[in-house]
């Protein structure tokens, strides 16, 4: 019951946030063609956040990352730093040195978004060293773009980045950034998730280095935007590939998610789970962390959850799992991902490819849906690029016809070898 939280109508403020709770914060019910439900029109489902503006650009180095400084400088990807790979003035990654990291000796490509505020547009892509084309054999088609919101002038709050390694490796990184300052929270976790991964690779495995690099972009956030992350956040979906396809592993915090499908089939193969605080084993650990969690479940026995430091009314989390959000850590919310292998799904596909998508096109999208819909567009030898864009208008335009005034901030990302994109012959179908 949303009375729990606070009187009705009552707008609660605490640490600058502003959420309103009680009988005006009845989630609206958003029924999309996924069959999924949002509360776009909702403050207490979107609730906003009020923080002073931080640090940007300039971070120092997280104290957790044992032997980052040297591996960074081992790897000489950044130009003009002292011998133990730190700047020589300062001691700080900066956005300069991510952008010398990626143009250095330890990756082939690397591409990201900035953000824009123009309603539906796509957020500009930066393409270093040979950006998404050092791939060979592979095609990916990369798309974010704003939404609408009650502001003007709105960020979009999504952010991904695609990187091609030296060392045989790829990871795509796609992340949904929430509150006052999640465009600065997602821009920064989508590009400081490879360069951590670039460290540890090849000294620990996949399975090893996943969960290190995730908790290691926490302690970067807590560093560099101490105030701003404390109220902001962003969910995490990572897909690392061996680009001879030996090996595919998934990471992920949150509502974004990777889908593994058969283009050859247009079936689904796998899909990552959101981390929702009524998942029995999520609600389990924020439960003995001393988290509040109220929930609100239909008729239809559909569940919506939302995550609070007791007695506050604030701040109203979606998900149990995110990076950033550093007022709830001590409640549970925690930033260590879940990592799959999925290299066995993948080598039993005719023809795979990931999706890797925000929420806000899986909750006007199904998994199913959107493979049948690109799969069908590859088949019969359609440009997938302009597919992937397509799709996204189409979820665009379902957010309208819904909300009317609300659109979420939507990401989609296909990456897949290139053959498997290639128009389906008689014999393919076999």
């Amino acid at each position: 019951d949303l009375s729990q939280v606070s009187s009705p109508g009552h707008v609660v403020r605490r640490s600058s946030m502003y959420c309103v709770c009680g009988a005006s914060a009845v989630p609206g019910r958003l029924t999309s063609a996924a069959g999924l439900r949002t509360g776009a029109t909702n403050a207490f489902w979107r609730s906003g956040y009020r923080l002073l503006q931080s640090d940007r650009s300039a971070c120092p180095i997280p104290a957790s990352l044992n032997g980052l400084a040297g591996a960074l400088g081992a790897h000489r990807a950044f130009a003009g730093l002292t011998a133990d790979g730190l700047p020589s003035s300062l001691k700080r990654i900066t956005g300069k040195d991510m952008d010398a990291w990626a143009k250095g000796s330890a990756v082939l490509g690397h591409v990201h978004t900035k953000p824009t505020s123009e309603p539906y547009a796509h957020s500009p892509v930066r393409e270093l060293g040979g950006g998404s084309e050092a791939a060979s054999g592979w095609t990916s088609c990369l798309f974010s773009a704003a939404g609408l919101k009650s502001s003007s002038g709105s960020p979009n709050q999504d952010a991904f980045s695609y990187t091609i390694f030296n060392n045989g490796w790829a990871a795509c990184v796609a992340c949904d950034g929430h509150g006052e300052h999640g465009e600065i929270i997602s821009e920064r976790v989508a590009r400081m998730l490879p360069l951590l991964l670039s460290v540890h690779l090849p000294a620990l495995s996949m399975a090893e280095a996943l969960p290190v690099v995730f908790r290691e972009a926490q302690a970067d956030l807590e560093r560099c935007f101490g105030e701003s992350q404390v109220w902001s956040g962003a969910t995490v979906a990572m897909c690392c590939m061996k680009l001879d396809e030996s090996e595919v592993w998934v990471a992920h915090c949150g509502d974004s998610r990777v889908v593994l499908g058969d283009w050859s089939t247009s079936h689904v193969i796998s899909v990552t789970e959101d981390h929702k605080a009524h998942d029995p084993n999520e609600y389990k650990r924020l439960e003995a962390a001393g988290a509040q969690v109220v929930k609100k479940m239909y008729d239809d026995g559909e569940v919506f959850s939302r995550i609070f430091i007791p007695k506050t009314g604030v701040p109203g989390l979606a998900m149990s799992r995110s990076l950033g959000d550093g007022s709830l850590k001590k409640y549970g919310v925690t930033a260590d991902p879940e990592v799959s292998n999925i290299t066995d799904l993948w080598k039993n596909c005719g023809a795979p490819a990931l999706v890797i998508a925000s929420d806000g096109l899986w909750d006007t999208t199904s998994p199913e849906e959107t493979v049948a819909v690109l799969a069908g567009r590859s088949r019969t030898g359609k440009d997938m690029s302009v597919g992937v864009q397509a799709l996204l208008r189409r979820s665009q335009r379902r957010w309208i016809e819904a909300e009317d005034n609300y659109c979420d901030d939507i990401t989609v990302l296909l990456v897949a070898p290139s053959p498997n994109l290639k128009p389906m012959t008689r014999d393919d179908s076999k």
